[in-house]
C-alpha cells in the first residue's frame, strides 16, 4: 500500500506533538473518508471505527521496524 510518512516536528506547532508516523496516502485517505482523532496517528472511517493502526518499535540505533494496517474491508473498496 502506498504511504506517507508523516514528519511535522512538535516545535512547529503544540497540536502536533506526535510525529514521524505512516498513514496511507492522501489520495487513498480522501477516497476512504479517513480522519484522524485525538491526536493519534490512526485513522478512522465516517461512523468513527478505527480503519488503520501504525506499529512502530525500535530496536536500537540501527534497526527500526514500522508496520501500516489498513482494515480489510478497505481493500475491497480500493
Amino acid at each position: 500500500m502506498p504511504v506517507h510518512t508523516y514528519g511535522w516536528e512538535g516545535y512547529h506547532s503544540k497540536v502536533n506533538s506526535y510525529s514521524s508516523f505512516m498513514v496511507p496516502a492522501p489520495a487513498i485517505s480522501e477516497f476512504l473518508n479517513l480522519t484522524y482523532q485525538n491526536h493519534s496517528p490512526e485513522l478512522y472511517d465516517s461512523l468513527g471505527e478505527k480503519a488503520t493502526s501504525y506499529l512502530r518499535r525500535d530496536h536500537g540505533n540501527l534497526h527500526l521496524s514500522k508496520l501500516m494496517y489498513l482494515r480489510q474491508d478497505y481493500w475491497r473498496s480500493i
